[in-house]
């Protein structure tokens, strides 16, 4: 890959969490695969919401208000499956993110129509349905794909990711001048097609990128130019090898292994990042960056050995850039044989050269259940909150909440741990219970 150009780090970065892909199968009947968080601002108050899949293939919502004093978890509601809304397909994947261009929140996520999967769109407040497969003439996706999208800045334009029935990954894109269009990535970049279907990206310095596996075991980038001003003019779709190109020979990936990222960029600085399970159950991550050695190649850190934490059990993985005062960890989370929840945190990117991680069994520090086999992960971080944090039980922690995890319990309820910084605190919420809303 071509070296980039810096773009400024954007609020959107939030929205940069890799693709969710778990299977798991509920008493409930039909396998489901992830959860999605976004938190949407107004110019009144913010509000956060978690989707996730419930009863009768239903796609649903708990949302949360979020001002400067407080977070309260307040109501739930149906999506789709009600209301003329298609109900989710078996295994769709879910992402969610903030349309910065007309300012409105969107969700993504796969529906059956005559015995093919179609991509979903939720537009706006009011939650607007559209058959972006049908409307664009695209390929269909295959069946339990990663859904991943964002907005370029740049390039102003809406992109969303997805794995197709002929193993491309494919994208739909939106402009206010085009309006939706697609495109087969794989044959435009002349890429190796993908096994599985789990996808990884994020918009990143002056381009866009989506990593996923191939049948050869690698994690593979496809990337192109955002136009932005002063920089470079995009030139179509590339494809890089990354565990070929990383310079101290990254491992295999584990079949199936679910994938993270995100890029973290502050000012002139800059590091692209993505992570994925190994063949030994390790966390693996891949860089790219202009300030951590080697400047300007892929680089490979076993996460698991630099941080001692156990082995990789389930099949999900999330991650966030969490922003406080004069630094921005970053945060990988997974879960272990035990079914515990566990956050790997590195060092502010930018402080010195050398970026270390420790290890946090975080189910165990919260006090909070185990994780169902193969629960799905999702991340975000809650902006910097000073005030009250209910966890659910009507304690007010003090503090700045940041991280937010969340994850499924065996018993179908979606619960939340929050760090709190000022008190090095994890907190736990069990929020299906919290306002009564359907299981997972």
């Amino acid at each position: 890959m071509e070296n980039k150009v810096t773009r400024a780090k954007i609020s959107g970065a939030r929205a940069a969490v890799g693709g969710l892909i778990a299977c798991l199968a509920w008493p409930g009947g039909w396998a489901s695969a992830g959860i999605a968080v976004n938190e949407y601002d107004t110019q009144s108050q913010g509000q956060l919401s978690v989707y996730y899949p419930g009863t009768n293939a239903g796609l649903y919502a708990i949302e949360t208000t979020v001002s400067s004093q407080n977070r309260t978890t307040k109501s739930w509601l149906q999506l789709a499956g009600v209301g003329g809304k298609p109900p989710m397909a078996a295994g769709s994947g879910i992402a969610s993110y903030n349309n910065t261009i007309w300012n409105a929140p969107e969700v993504f996520y796969l529906t059956n129509v005559n015995n093919a999967v179609h991509v979903e769109q939720l537009w706006g407040t009011t939650a607007s349905a559209s058959d972006l497969t049908a409307f664009t003439g695209a390929m269909a996706a295959a069946a339990g794909s990663s859904v991943v999208g964002y907005i370029d800045s740049c390039a102003q334009s809406d992109n969303v990711f997805y794995v197709g029935s002929d193993q491309h990954v494919h994208l739909l894109r939106w402009s206010p001048s085009t309006g939706w269009q697609t495109a087969d990535l794989t044959r435009l970049s002349g890429s190796v097609p993908a096994a599985g279907t789990a996808l990884a990206g994020h918009e990143m310095a002056q381009s866009e990128e989506i990593f996923f596996l191939g049948s050869d075991q690698h994690v593979h980038e496809l990337w192109q130019w955002s136009g932005c001003t002063g920089g470079p003019l995009p030139d179509g779709w590339h494809s890089t090898d990354v565990n070929q190109a990383s310079r101290n020979g990254a491992p295999n990936a584990l079949s199936g292994s679910a994938l993270t990222g995100f890029f973290d960029g502050e000012g002139s600085q800059w590091l692209d990042a993505v992570f994925y399970v190994d063949v030994n159950h390790n966390l693996q991550e891949i860089y790219f960056s202009n300030t951590l050695a080697p400047i300007g190649s892929w680089e490979n850190v076993n996460l698991t050995l630099m941080s001692g934490a156990p082995a990789v059990a389930g099949n999900s993985l999330a991650s966030v850039i969490v922003p406080r005062l004069g630094a921005a960890p970053e945060a990988v989370f997974f879960i272990d044989a035990r079914s515990n929840v566990w956050q790997l945190s590195g060092v502010p990117l930018f402080v010195g050269n050398d970026l270390s991680w420790s290890a946090t069994n975080i189910t165990l520090a919260a006090g909070a259940p185990a994780a169902a086999t193969s629960s799905p992960l999702a991340a975000a971080d809650s902006g910097i909150l000073v005030g009250c944090y209910f966890d659910g039980t009507n304690i007010c922690e003090l503090g700045d909440l940041q991280e937010l995890v969340y994850y499924v319990d065996a018993g179908g309820d979606i619960h939340s741990l929050g760090y709190v910084p000022n008190i090095s605190r994890w907190t736990t919420a069990d929020i299906t219970r919290g306002v009564a809303a359907p299981k997972y």
